[in-house]
């Protein structure tokens, strides 16, 4: 049983003063993605008009999002485990050292959460979260592969599951008065759930440990 109130409550603990950083990563990702997605979707129509197929177009968008996902939780990681103020340097650094294991990753992710929508939707859902600690491992283990990161992410998530996703609807309040700012209001919600995510993650990797399901040595390659 992990206490998800007593992740968020020390998130807010940890923004407290050291807003500016977060939100301006959230900021600029935001821009990024909406440019990224208006792109998307006129190549998208593009190929599929004159090839049949946005197959590629889909894997690129798929890839970036990808690099930026895996930056996002190097960036909130290290700022979960230091009171130091966060630099616009240490999300460049989770861009430039783990691009290449986050398109991977993602594409892996994507893939096999897909496979289980196919299924049905709750599977998938069930899966994703299952799968959801694996971009954690990868940044904090370099050079981990990601089918092994993913592995350890659904020993880490067994049992634990239901709360994590209970912990996302916890926000739903705050997304719907979000969604009343125009959105602006994301810019300080998605520091304050990445934050608690990753106190999450930190919280579930110890008591897998503590319960004999993973072994410090399985972290590394």
């Amino acid at each position: 049983m992990i206490d998800f109130r007593q992740f968020k409550r020390d998130a807010l603990a940890q923004l407290k003063g050291r807003w500016k950083m977060p939100v301006l990563v959230t900021v600029l990702t935001s821009a990024i993605f909406s440019s990224l997605s208006f792109a998307y979707k006129k190549a998208d129509f593009v190929l599929r008009q004159y090839n049949g197929s946005g197959f590629i177009v889909d894997v690129l968008f798929i890839a970036v999002m990808g690099i930026f996902v895996t930056a996002e939780a190097y960036f909130y990681l290290k700022m979960s485990r230091t009171t130091e103020e966060m630099s616009f340097n240490d999300f460049l650094v989770g861009l430039g050292d783990y691009y290449l294991s986050g398109i991977l990753g993602f594409l892996w992710f994507v893939l096999w959460t897909t496979l289980w929508m196919l299924l049905f939707i709750i599977p998938g859902i069930v899966k994703g979260i299952s799968y959801s600690m694996m971009f954690y491992v990868i940044v904090e283990n370099p050079g981990i592969s990601v089918t092994k990161a993913m592995n350890i992410s659904k020993i880490m998530t067994f049992g634990h599951k239901s709360e994590l996703f209970v912990m996302y609807l916890s926000f739903l309040g705050w997304m719907i008065l979000s969604c009343l700012t125009c959105g602006i209001g994301f810019f300080w919600l998605t520091p304050y759930i990445s934050l608690s995510y990753a106190n999450a993650y930190t919280a579930i990797k110890m008591e897998a440990i503590q319960r004999g399901a993973l072994k410090p040595s399985d972290f590394s390659e």
